[in-house]
């Protein structure tokens, strides 16, 4: 079947890197919002500093994306600390997923991070590492 001699534009995905902010609130402490006054797991915590130091927390623009992260965090950590990991994987796993925490996830949701050696040599011209707000210019050009 024959074309229309146009070429479909197929844009790059940016590449969102650290900026070496920290964003979004501090963990609340454990006792102020887990059952039983408990104290975070450790991997929560970890966790959480990773996400608020990661280029996807430049995309969490509002308080309710935090919200949404802290709840994700209090059944997780729950799920660590009882052993139903089994029954809470599912909805941990399709909750960090919105926030792009694996390759795959963050493939979905039209951006990447750099690899380990994506920036060893620096950003050249033509490169498609691109700070959010750029990203947006570019996706609003593309559909409109």
């Amino acid at each position: 079947m024959a074309g229309n001699g146009r070429r479909s534009k197929k844009l790059a995905q940016p590449v969102l890197t650290t900026d070496g902010d920290l964003r979004g609130p501090e963990l609340p402490d454990g006792p102020t919002v887990l059952p039983r006054e408990q104290e975070w797991h450790p991997l929560i915590l970890k966790m959480w500093e990773d996400l608020r130091r990661s280029p996807q927390a430049q995309r969490m623009g509002t308080d309710l994306d935090w919200d949404a992260a802290l709840l994700t965090m209090i059944i997780a950590d729950q799920a660590l600390k009882t052993g139903k990991w089994a029954t809470a994987a599912p909805e941990v796993r399709m909750r960090m997923n919105q926030f792009g925490d694996t390759p795959a996830a963050r493939n979905s949701l039209k951006f990447d991070t750099p690899g380990a050696d994506d920036l060893a040599a620096g950003v050249t011209s033509g490169s498609n590492i691109v700070d959010f707000s750029e990203m947006q210019r570019r996706r609003r050009r593309a559909v409109g």
